[in-house]
């Protein structure tokens, strides 16, 4: 995998108070910014063997969670959730990429949160079933300027489509950016829910089928599950 989006926010507030995105290609830093932007390093395109740039590639990332961790000390992790019946072989790298996370995070002690992608996209998009260019500007509609340069102005996320209305290439990390600050969003109001600050009444339809639906892999609605928790391997008791 070599592009990915972290988006932080207050709880209190929804205010974006970091984000971070990794690109593939140079050109996209100075859109970004610099402070924002990180290039991925190509060292391992190098090696022959791609069983051992896939290893090396994987410790790079894990490395980088957890300096993310220990840099900006989350609560809260919200990861987005394997999406099943991936083409290919690209699911292998996405589940490598996804338990490196999750580990990463029960390491650190933080509460972790993974949302399918329908889930996600019938909350930001109130439509399941959205393809990415519409996700990002439904995104875009609810959240405007929330993610900022360094310099203060705010990033020009693209949402371009191909034919077949999937996000192009070169927009790769825009709709990274867009997935992360909906999942950042997504966990701050089940926050304010569980603690009563707002209620799913007078919410759009998707909204709260989001949190009420239940699924033939998900048998337990979003409300009657607990937080993901770090828990002792040996006996399955809570930290």
């Amino acid at each position: 995998m070599n592009h990915a989006g972290f988006v932080e926010i207050e709880s209190d507030t929804g205010r974006v108070t970091w984000w971070r995105v990794y690109v593939s290609v140079k050109k996209h830093i100075a859109r970004f910014g610099k402070a924002n932007a990180i290039a991925m390093p190509r060292t391992w395109d190098k090696l022959r063997d791609p069983q051992q740039r896939s290893l090396d590639r994987l410790a790079w990332w894990a490395e980088s969670y957890g300096e993310m961790l220990h840099a900006r000390r989350p609560d809260l992790v919200v990861i987005e959730d394997y999406a099943f019946g991936s083409e290919g072989n690209k699911g292998y790298p996405t589940g490598e990429m996804g338990g490196a996370a999750r580990l990463a995070c029960r390491e650190y002690r933080a509460l972790q949160r993974w949302h399918d992608p329908g889930t996600l996209k019938m909350f930001v998009a109130h439509n399941g079933a959205a393809k990415m260019p519409e996700y990002i500007a439904a995104a875009k509609a609810r959240w405007p300027g929330a993610l900022r340069r360094q310099d203060g102005d705010a990033v020009d996320v693209n949402g371009d489509a191909d034919s077949r209305g999937a996000l192009v290439v070169a927009c790769q990390a825009d709709g990274d950016l867009m997935i992360a600050l909906g999942l950042a969003h997504l966990g701050c109001f089940e926050l304010m829910l569980r603690e009563g600050r707002v209620t799913l009444g007078g919410q759009h339809p998707k909204i709260i089928q989001a949190f009420n639906r239940c699924t033939k892999a998900r048998p337990i609605s979003l409300l009657g599950r607990d937080w993901i928790r770090s828990r002792e391997a040996t006996d399955g008791s809570e930290d």
